[in-house]
């Protein structure tokens, strides 16, 4: 009996998937959206774990049993998932439908994980599971960082997929010690627009919780406590329980602190107009010191920009889904850094401590430092 492939992917398997009939892999199925959930929970196998975002579930199943399936009428796509990234990409999308469906919304979330570098890609794939869980997530108003990786200098082009989506805000790594992207950000190659990074942050000798699991090297507490500024902000005591770290997941904290200004400025914001959904809410003038050629390339993703006689310009905003508000904030106050390319740092650096004095009319919270990290 020949395979034939439906609604099913990734297509680049769908081949070597036809020829290993009676292997089990990990599947996710989603049922189109006119199955009611009583439905979809009546077939689902006992093995199987649900995914409501996706409004569906994965399981593992034989491949034949895979491409039956796909090709029943109420099924809206199948999706095969590699053995060595299944299990980390359905914990991720369980870990979105449970963000999803237990945090107030608007809020967000901060992303510094990925699939294995092996499946890192050059350009955007709507289609894929966790793409299509945090757009969905998106839309009901979660935000989410994510870091777009850590192999700019060993695969450069090549960027973490869960970070392509447009709905996210993608973050790479800045350096300060050179004033220029950390060699090792993950950077998209010219032609894929859709796997750019949106901005660049801190990512270098970051401070953060040490591994409350995991005493520190001989080394590493050599390097944290020769660092002036290590040495400065943590209280001697308590040198331990932090230490100083260098990457993309390091720089998609520090935006997911300016991120989480500005949802606190636009929540007051909203409350305190009254705004709805399409009102005008403010607009913000900037220097022409914060305009990149990025800003000439881009589609903007909501409001109005118009340049002054200065070289600046000034940003008009109306009330709109959250990620999109939040994003095109962000990007609208990066600063460009000098040599860099959009492919490699998006609009520019984000500078929390300008986030917080720009949108600071309703409160700021100083950035903090969890006293422990498990891993």
């Amino acid at each position: 009996m020949d395979i034939i492939a439906g609604n099913i992917g990734p297509e680049r398997a769908i081949e070597t998937l036809k020829v290993q009939r009676a292997q089990h892999y990990y599947f996710v199925i989603s049922y189109k959206g006119s199955i009611s959930s009583e439905v979809v929970a009546q077939r689902i196998p006992n093995t199987a774990i649900k995914l409501e975002l996706l409004h569906g579930y994965a399981a593992k199943i034989e491949v034949r049993e895979a491409f039956a399936i796909a090709e029943q009428e109420d099924i809206a796509w199948v999706w095969y998932l590699h053995p060595s990234q299944a299990q980390g990409t359905i914990n991720a999308i369980q870990g979105i439908d449970y963000t999803v469906k237990t945090m107030p919304l608007p809020n967000l979330a901060n992303l510094s994980v990925g699939p294995p570098s092996d499946f890192y890609q050059l350009e955007a794939d709507t289609n894929e599971p966790m793409t299509r869980a945090l757009d969905a997530a998106a839309d009901k108003g979660l935000v989410s960082i994510v870091a777009i990786g850590n192999q700019g200098n060993t695969a450069p082009g090549y960027v973490n997929p869960w970070s392509t989506s447009n709905k996210v805000i993608s973050v790479g790594a800045w350096d300060h010690t050179t004033n220029a992207v950390w060699s090792r950000s993950s950077v998209a190659k010219k032609e894929f627009s859709s796997a750019w990074p949106d901005v660049v942050a801190p990512g270098v000798d970051v401070i953060g919780p040490q591994t409350s699991t995991k005493e520190k090297s001989p080394s590493q507490k050599k390097y944290d406590e020769s660092n002036e500024r290590f040495v400065e902000l943590i209280e001697k005591e308590k040198w331990d329980l932090y230490t100083l770290k260098s990457g993309t997941s390091q720089a998609a904290a520090v935006v997911t602190n300016a991120s989480a200004q500005l949802l606190r400025y636009l929540n007051g914001f909203i409350k305190e107009h009254g705004s709805k959904p399409g009102d005008q809410l403010f607009s913000l003038e900037t220097g022409p010191e914060r305009i990149s050629s990025y800003d000439t390339i881009a589609e903007r993703l909501t409001g109005r920009a118009k340049p002054t006689d200065s070289g600046g310009m000034i940003y008009e905003y109306w009330l709109d889904a959250p990620w999109k508000l939040i994003k095109q904030i962000l990007i609208d106050t990066a600063s460009p850094i000098a040599g860099a390319e959009p492919w490699e740092a998006g609009a520019g650096l984000v500078d929390p401590e300008f986030i917080r004095e720009q949108f600071g009319q309703y409160g700021t919270d100083p950035a903090s430092i969890m006293a422990v990290k498990v891993q």
